[in-house]
């Protein structure tokens, strides 16, 4: 008896820990920074010596997009599930980057109000609350399809 007790402690150890490892990889995922923000310097990009377009304020900043995301902007076609572009703003005296924010284009049903896209701060996504924010300026591009800065400098 003593023994079946034993292994039914051991279990219920066992899927507890199991549980908790769970929810910590969730947890975790939801606070990682997406791994896509450490190459996105690699990325067709557009250095701004000052703003294009409101907010993030007037300091210097570089935009990058992805490949696909550098095709519907030089191409000035939909941007496609998968295009992400991201914006690092440099700090005052521009010799660091104060924040790099982020635009992610997706298909899933749940963005479907921001035109689709999820909007990010240091790789991470931001609440409804400041998503809801970003979307009321950028939904306000002269383009149409919330992305203010184009690749090319005479647009």
């Amino acid at each position: 008896m003593l023994k079946i007790q034993i292994i039914m402690i051991a279990i219920l150890i066992s899927c507890i820990a199991f549980t908790a490892c769970e929810r910590m990889q969730g947890d975790l995922n939801m606070v990682m920074p997406d791994p896509e923000m450490d190459e996105h310097t690699s990325w067709a990009h557009r250095v701004l010596e000052e703003a294009e377009g409101p907010g993030h304020g007037e300091n210097p900043r570089t935009v990058y997009f992805n490949e696909s995301a550098a095709m519907a902007n030089n191409d000035g076609t939909a941007y496609l599930a998968g295009s992400k572009i991201v914006k690092e703003v440099m700090n005052d005296d521009n010799t660091a980057v104060m924040v790099a924010v982020s635009m992610t284009k997706t298909d899933d049903q749940m963005y479907a109000e921001h035109g689709g896209w999820i909007y990010g701060v240091d790789g991470n996504e931001v609440d409804a609350n400041t998503a809801a924010g970003c979307d009321g300026c950028h939904e306000k591009a002269p383009t149409g399809n919330r992305v203010f800065v184009s690749l090319n400098p005479s647009e």
